[in-house]
């Protein structure tokens, strides 16, 4: 999304540059209005062009995993959980409470204005609405209302040429491309761009009022004079295209600009080859590549298979039959394929599958491996080993959540240990039970308000309890044991609540 950004606000800002330095200064004023307009949407949708471009071909002959293991009989006896900064939220938050204030104030403005065509005299004139105000202003227009100075108008004290200009405004429906902007604005305030084409862009909408205002009346030193002497009057309205916009040397110049048709032409033609360049600048390349991706399971039902390192919401293996072999490519290129397997790849199975045999212990990442290689071997070479997939034995049974729960709940209630860390977890597994199966097992907040009596012991039978689960802990050991029977849960729900209740 960063890197789509950056590419966005870049191509406006060249295509920006391209329009102060080539484009402006010409009388191609409804030419310059598309232009601008068209940028945004440009380089909008710029950064999603893709160009493909070749590339040598891939074959990904095994899948990399790491080396994982997990007792499914022993429950984590520490559950650290992590609640870092999430400063991309923290941003994102910012981000939008910023844009929200800035439509607040598009919404503000709006509202004003509609509230002044709502209070005050309203007259139709041509093809605009007059609205008559009390306010010393000069003509000013938004979307078909054009708001003048009641006093002036009823003394006839408004120029023709003021009325030609705003009418321009109106009947080329300048507030719509203002509005676009504000919008867009609004959402991509980061862009700093989007300030400088909304003034392009206003300042444009004068040159096409000042044209249609010399051109209906033929005088242009008058009209100059007269916008001069209107230049220090000030306006309050945000939205509104305003008289005396940006009146500066730049403005009163294009009045008199002689523009030769042949280099208007030249112009126009000179952003073919320049949004041309900025596709295949901004465009995002993605290498053709022919890719072999060799995917394989196995389905066959597993008793005592042990998986190093599996975590406890992955216990489940699963895996299709080696010899349903997946073949993904990214082009229509014809893929050529192994005919067998190398001698260092023979040499390698055979390895990891006599060490899987002696120790009865098969690595997911071994298992992978070797069926990647049998797959690439020939009838031959498949003839000399014995498959993988009829050696090991199938995947152990989906973790069962209230039997994990429960046991979690005996260790967190009579276990003097990380009673904090496997609430946490508690709470974590009762979420993601269905309704019915929450009703089967106790709530984390019966189980806190439990270990809260708890904290009320003395610090002699909080001594005994150790000293009792010290001898536990001891004998399970020495039977060579990870958990801890019934009976000794039990021995210890005992010893808490007679001490419970010595308490009360």
């Amino acid at each position: 999304m960063i890197a789509y950004l950056l590419k966005s606000t870049t191509c406006l800002a060249l295509l920006l540059a391209f329009y102060y330095l080539v484009l402006e200064r010409e009388k191609m004023h409804n030419f310059n209005r598309f232009y601008l307009l068209s940028s945004v949407l440009f380089s909008f949708l710029v950064p999603l062009f893709i160009i493909y471009t070749d590339a040598a071909p891939i074959i990904l002959e095994n899948v990399n995993t790491p080396n994982i293991t997990y007792d499914i009989e022993e429950i984590p006896a520490e559950i650290i959980v992590e609640n870092p900064i999430n400063y991309k939220s923290i941003l994102m938050t910012l981000y939008f409470i910023i844009s929200s204030i800035l439509f607040i104030r598009l919404g503000r403005n709006l509202f004003n204005i509609i509230n002044k065509t709502k209070r005050n005299t309203v007259i139709p004139y041509q093809k605009a609405i007059l609205i008559l105000v009390d306010d010393k202003i000069l003509p000013h227009t938004f979307w078909n209302y054009i708001f003048i100075n009641k006093n002036d108008y009823e003394n006839k004290k408004v120029e023709k040429e003021l009325f030609t200009h705003e009418l321009t405004h109106v009947t080329q429906k300048h507030t719509l491309d203002i509005l676009l902007l504000e919008i867009l604005q609004a959402i991509f305030w980061i862009n700093p761009f989007f300030i400088l084409l909304k003034k392009a862009v206003q300042l444009n909408h004068e040159f096409l009022a000042d044209e249609r205002v010399i051109h209906q009346h033929k005088n242009i030193t008058q009209y100059q004079h007269l916008l001069l002497n209107k230049a220090a009057w000030k306006n309050e309205y945000y939205l509104a295209s305003n008289l005396n916009y940006s009146l500066t040397k730049k403005r009163l110049k294009m009045m008199t600009t002689q523009s030769s048709q042949v280099k208007i032409l030249f112009k126009k033609l000179a952003v073919i080859p320049l949004l041309a360049g900025f596709i295949f600048l901004f465009a995002e390349r993605v290498e053709a590549q022919k890719i072999i991706e060799v995917k394989e399971y196995i389905d066959t039902p597993i008793n005592d298979l042990q998986i190093e390192d599996l975590e406890p919401e992955d216990i489940r293996v699963k895996l299709k039959d080696v010899n349903n072999l997946k073949i993904s490519y990214i082009d229509k290129d014809t893929i050529i394929e192994k005919n067998k397997a190398s001698q260092k790849q023979m040499n390698e199975y055979k390895k990891l599958l006599n060490e899987g045999k002696k120790h009865n212990i098969y690595k997911l990442k071994n298992i992978k491996k070797m069926q990647t290689i049998y797959s690439l071997m020939s009838e031959k070479q498949k003839n000399s080993v014995q498959n993988v997939s009829e050696i090991i034995p199938p995947p152990p049974p989906a973790m069962d959540t209230i039997y994990t729960y429960q046991a979690l709940v005996k260790r967190t209630k009579f276990i003097p240990n990380n009673k904090k860390n496997n609430i946490q977890y508690l709470k974590v597994l009762y979420k993601k039970m269905s309704p019915s199966k929450r009703k089967k097992v106790e709530s984390p907040n019966s189980i806190s308000k439990y270990i809260k009596q708890l904290e009320n012991l003395s610090e002699a039978q909080i001594k005994k309890v150790n000293e009792v689960y010290d001898i536990i802990r001891t004998k399970a050991k020495s039977k060579g044991r990870k958990f801890y029977t019934a009976t000794e849960y039990k021995e210890l729900e005992n010893l808490y609540s007679k001490m419970l209740l010595s308490k009360q």
